[in-house]
């Protein structure tokens, strides 16, 4: 029974790659936003979406109240290109009613934060995961896309997993 207890833990906990489904040597997925509103700060490199912010990419989705999408800019076909055109995006911020799911699994929380260049995923707040009738709730999850780890921090956390439920 403990060991089914921790396999859940490991299945609900590592299961949790937001927008890094996609291996990093896979040809890029297009990332889908919807808003009611967008900023894009072109001298800070940042895109800020507001509103039922909608945000996919295959067939994972985060949404939230506000995301602010920082980029990098790599060198463009088109010298003319600005805002998002000749970018690749760094870092995401979700903030307020955040909410990512995947075919599997959702993941709630107040904030969100997942950085594109170490496929670091942190979500903070009133955090649930849950994956089929498991539920794992904390103050913090933190998630290493790449190495397929997940921990719960910050303070207690509490679990209820159903055997056999998907």
């Amino acid at each position: 029974m403990n060991r089914l207890k921790w396999a859940a833990v490991a299945c609900l906990l590592g299961a949790s790659a937001v927008f890094a489904q996609t291996p990093a040597k896979a040809p890029a997925l297009p990332v889908n936003v919807e808003a009611d509103q967008m900023e894009v700060r072109s001298d800070e490199n940042i895109a800020i979406f507001t509103g039922k912010v909608d945000a996919r990419r295959g067939d994972t989705q985060m949404a939230s109240d506000r995301m602010t999408v920082h980029y990098a800019k790599r060198a463009a076909a088109d010298p003319a290109a600005s805002g998002l055109s000749g970018s690749e995006v760094t870092l995401i911020e979700a903030d307020g009613q955040v909410r990512i799911e995947t075919p599997g699994q959702v993941v709630t929380g107040d904030s969100a934060t997942l950085d594109m260049l170490t496929d670091m995923l942190t979500v903070t707040g009133s955090v649930t995961v849950t994956q089929g009738k498991s539920i794992i709730k904390g103050t913090r999850l933190v998630s290493d896309l790449k190495k397929k780890t997940s921990q719960m921090l910050g303070g207690r956390v509490s679990g209820s997993f159903v055997p056999g439920a998907q």
